[in-house]
């Protein structure tokens, strides 16, 4: 039931398709590829890996963005330099510090900085991402 409503259809639907009484459409092969991260291939024919890694990633960037934006403006700063400091330390290890934010191994700014730079634009209509003035 769960699986069924996942890719909107009724239990009994999934039902009759198991059974064989009703045939498995184009649409519903889509919808669960889509929904699962499952390969059309390995769906219909059972060859290939099963899982479509780049369906997986894209469900987890959804998940990220999706937490991302029930965080407040502050912590959403705080996340942003968390992950480029993460970045830039990972190119750093590789010796890629063409990948790494702004170019170098080090964050373009301090957690600390940012906090006061929003603090003070508090109020006055800035972005708390980009600091500019809205509108």
């Amino acid at each position: 039931s769960q699986f069924a409503e996942k890719i909107g259809l009724k239990f009994s639907a999934i039902s009759m398709i198991e059974l064989g009484k009703a045939p498995l459409t184009e649409s519903n092969i889509r919808l669960i590829c889509l929904t699962f991260g499952v390969r059309d291939e390995w769906l219909r024919e059972g060859t290939g890996d099963m899982m479509d890694d780049e369906a997986i990633l894209f469900d987890q960037e959804r998940r990220l963005l999706d937490l991302f934006r029930r965080l407040s403006a502050k912590a959403r700063i705080l996340v942003i330099e968390y992950l480029e400091k993460v970045v830039s330390d990972e190119a750093a290890l590789r010796g890629d510090v063409q990948n790494a934010p702004g170019g170098t191994t080090q964050p373009q700014e301090a957690p600390q900085e940012a906090k006061r730079q929003e603090s003070t634009d508090e109020g006055k209509g800035a972005n708390p991402i980009h600091g500019k003035k809205r509108g």
